[in-house]
């Protein structure tokens, strides 16, 4: 599996919290109030938002920026280790009686 997202939240947070006051008057105009959203909209629309108001040629970066590693993390997992993960899960549900999807 995958590092949760909360890197990228943290990120997109300290960036755009300089830009709320634009970020909330826009939301405002359209009648929508981004405390309203559930958390992964409110992101979903943080990250919308900063993607809207970039130089189309900054986008890969800022993409790239934001899905970094988290320091002192590993990084995402190969596929062998995925694989290994799905085997040690499937091995571990089996020993505690739960069958497999059929």
């Amino acid at each position: 599996m995958d590092e949760p997202p909360y890197v990228i939240c943290l990120r997109l947070t300290a960036a755009l919290a300089p830009h709320w006051g634009s970020i909330d008057g826009e939301a405002a105009s359209k009648g929508v109030d981004p405390f309203d959203l559930n958390l992964r909209r409110f992101f979903n629309y943080l990250y919308f938002w900063l993607m809207s108001h970039i130089p189309h040629d900054q986008a890969e970066d800022v993409e790239f920026k934001l899905n970094a590693p988290a320091p002192g993390s590993r990084g995402r997992l190969s596929d062998l280790e995925r694989e290994r993960d799905a085997e040690s899960f499937m091995a571990f549900a089996a020993a505690v009686g739960v069958k497999p999807p059929q």
